[in-house]
Order: structure tokens, then C-alpha cells, then sequence
């Protein structure tokens, strides 16, 4: 099977979309052979299983006439537009089998992909209109507002054209039914999935009987930034005011964290801040629970993955929580600040056969192998022999 996938963000493992991207082409090229088209990435990534087609320059230097042009006229929201432009009559669209398109927001390259003939997979990584509204009733700036206005009317022919999506969550399918009306035939769910991780036992790795919590993410981002100061001002000075709670140990790990954070931090006992870890692997392995404390922002968080593949059992909001099995075991929902404080302490050490059984379930609803196996049965949806069978050449 010949697949051409395209996308405006590159692949990675470091942002929550970088991750989600590299799912779908990791997933894609364990399934049949990979076509790229996107900005450049690290060619470790895929080994040889993804072949680098066009690789697509940002036009950050674009005059701002040019910019409200696109967004205008062309609909286009993206740096990648012109570039994009420049190399999309030169793809032997005949090469392939079906083509994959990361994000809902683009309903110019839906467009070309029909023009050629081709059958479109859409992976809507967020409900786009949603997305944009949400960033520009934050900011209030015209540059967000065009931008909100390009994602909404961009999904809203994406939504009609493609024809199948691959959603994260069953939040936002509702969403997308109820908005735009798209049929059940053309919808498939397929969460946030990693790699899974190899964890060293801790029977005889540490002898101290801290319990450590862990929280991390992008601690410049708005929803992050304010539900990790709402934690720190409500849930853990609370905790310090209670008896024998010096053995709860708080680390929260990321980059780009604000003085007004970095502040809080140091101003209160038993918190260790690690700026820009290379590595997260050792904050994880330590951890005994991971708090997403997120009260705001679209989608599925990938962190809530990554605890749960390093079988680390998650304390978190409805908000937090999007797209997760609440039926895990492992999932702990609170929303409030007595509720968070509640399970807390509740929270004891955590054994290696508790992190072996979350592990067990992590592998089965949000691993790799977990999202190969949905997208094969996706690709076979969509991807007929002459003779009307399904390929299967897996």
C-alpha cells in the first residue's frame, strides 16, 4: 500500500502535536509504505520506512499584506501556503493508494487531493473553529481573529469534503456531528498514543518514603501556566497547613516557565523545579502520581499518555482528562480543590505490581501497536482492489 502523508508541523517527540503527528506516520508506515510531504524532521525518526517527497520552507518573512491576503482570500493560515503552492502540481498523485492529511483546517490540499482523484483521510487532532475562538478570545488580537476565522471556515469545507476523519476523542466527534453534520460511515476514532516504556524496578531502586508527585508540560502555555499556579496556590500550601504531609515531594518538570511561576515554586517547601529537561524518562520513572491540574484548552493531553505508559497512575480534571478511560482504574478525576487534596492522600507508594498492571492497560488502549492496529483497520476501510476486495498486504 502506497500512502502519501501531509502535513504543516513536522513530526517529533517533544509538543503534544509534534507527538500526535508521529503517531500517524509511525502507524501509516507500519502499515504500508510512506510518502512525506512537510516541514523537515529528524531522519532517525522512521528509519527507512518514510521517504522524504517535498519538503515544505515556512515564509515567516512575508509582508503582513501578504499574510491577511492569505488569510483573506485564500483562507490559508499557514507559513507553509506558498510553499505548498510552489510544489503541488508536481506530485504523481497516481503513485498512491490514499492520502493522509494531519489537521482539519486545511481544505486547500482537500481540495488538490480531489482534484486528483484521490480519497482524503482527515486526522482532526482538535475541533479547529473551537481551537482558533479559544486563542482569540484569550489574546483579543486581529491576527488571532483571521486566524480563528481561516480554521473556521477552512474545517467547515474539510468537514464535507474528505472522506474519512480519524478523531481523538469521542468529545469532539459529538462535537463535529452536531456542527457540520458528517456521517458516521466517514468517522473513526483512533486517542493520544505512545511508545511504550521500560521502567526499572523500584524494589530496591530508592529507599525513601517520599511520596513524589510529578507535573510537567509546556509551562509557557496558558492553560498550563495557570492550572499548575491554581495548584500551587490551592492544593499543595493547603497540604503544607495539614499534618504529616513533608512526605508528599512535588517535582513539576518543563520549559519556558514564567517568573511568576518560578516565584510560586520557590517560595514553597518540598517543590523541585527542573527547567528544559533533556530527558523525562527519570522524572516519570520516580514518580508515584502524575497531577494535570488543567482547567482549560482542546484536545487530548499527551502527558496523561506518557504517565500512563511509564505506569504512573494520573490525578486530573474533566478538562485534563478528554479522551481517557475513566474506567481504568488508574484515572483519578477531581476538579475541585478539596477533591484533589482527598486523593492525594489517598495516594500511597507505588508498587511495581500496580505500575505492571497500568502498564498492561495502557498497552492495550494507548501504545503504538494499539494505534497500528486501528489505523490498518481504517486504511482497509478505504483502500479497494479493482476487483472490489480489501487490500491486505499486512
Amino acid at each position: 500500500m502506497r500512502i502519501l502523508e501531509i502535513t504543516l508541523m513536522p513530526p517529533g517527540k517533544k509538543s503534544g502535536g509534534e507527538l500526535g503527528i508521529y503517531q500517524s506516520i509511525y502507524s501509516l508506515s507500519t502499515n504500508g509504505k510512506v510518502d512525506y510531504i512537510g516541514p523537515d524532521f529528524n531522519g532517525d525518526l522512521f528509519g527507512n520506512n518514510v521517504k522524504k517527497l517535498f519538503i515544505l520552507s515556512s515564509d515567516n518573512k512575508a509582508s503582513k499584506y501578504r499574510r491577511i491576503k492569505n488569510y483573506l482570500f485564500e483562507k490559508a493560515s499557514t507559513s507553509y501556503y506558498m510553499s505548498w503552492k510552489r510544489i503541488e502540481n508536481n506530485i504523481d498523485w497516481n503513485l498512491y493508494d490514499i492520502v493522509h492529511i494531519e489537521f482539519s483546517r486545511y481544505e486547500f490540499i482537500v481540495k488538490q487531493v480531489h482534484k486528483n482523484a484521490k480519497k482524503v483521510i482527515v486526522r482532526v487532532h482538535n475541533i479547529e473553529a473551537d481551537y482558533g475562538y479559544n486563542i482569540f478570545r484569550i489574546t483579543r488580537k486581529l491576527r488571532d481573529y483571521l486566524r480563528y476565522y481561516s480554521f473556521k471556515t477552512n474545517e467547515k469545507m474539510v468537514m464535507k469534503d474528505a472522506d474519512g476523519f480519524v478523531f481523538l476523542t469521542k468529545q469532539d466527534i459529538e462535537k463535529a456531528m452536531k456542527k457540520y453534520g458528517i456521517k458516521k460511515s466517514k468517522i473513526f476514532l483512533n486517542p493520544e498514543c505512545m511508545e511504550e516504556r521500560f521502567v526499572v524496578s523500584k524494589k530496591f531502586a530508592r529507599s525513601d518514603e517520599k511520596i513524589h508527585i510529578l507535573m510537567t508540560g509546556s509551562l509557557n502555555y496558558e492553560p498550563n501556566e495557570k492550572g499548575i499556579i491554581w495548584f500551587l496556590e490551592y492544593v499543595r500550601k493547603e497540604l503544607l497547613r495539614r499534618q504529616n504531609v513533608g512526605k508528599y515531594y512535588l517535582t513539576i518538570a518543563g520549559a519556558g516557565a514564567t517568573n511568576k511561576i518560578v516565584e510560586l515554586i520557590h517560595s514553597i517547601k518540598n517543590v523541585n523545579f527542573v527547567d528544559t529537561p533533556e530527558n523525562m524518562h527519570p522524572y516519570f520513572e520516580n514518580a508515584d502520581i502524575y497531577v494535570a491540574s488543567v482547567f482549560s484548552g482542546a484536545g487530548m493531553k499527551v502527558k496523561v499518555a506518557e504517565s500512563l505508559s511509564y505506569g504512573v497512575p494520573v490525578i486530573g480534571t474533566d478538562c485534563a482528562l478528554v479522551g481517557y478511560d475513566m474506567d481504568m482504574g488508574c484515572i483519578m478525576v477531581v476538579n475541585s480543590q478539596e477533591e484533589f487534596i482527598s486523593a492525594i492522600l489517598k495516594t500511597g507508594k507505588l508498587s511495581d505490581k500496580c505500575r505492571e498492571i497500568i502498564q498492561v492497560c495502557f498497552k492495550k488502549k494507548y501504545s503504538m501497536d494499539s494505534s497500528v492496529r486501528r489505523y490498518r483497520t481504517i486504511l482497509n476501510h478505504y483502500v479497494e482492489e479493482d476487483d472490489g476486495h480489501y487490500k491486505n498486504s499486512f
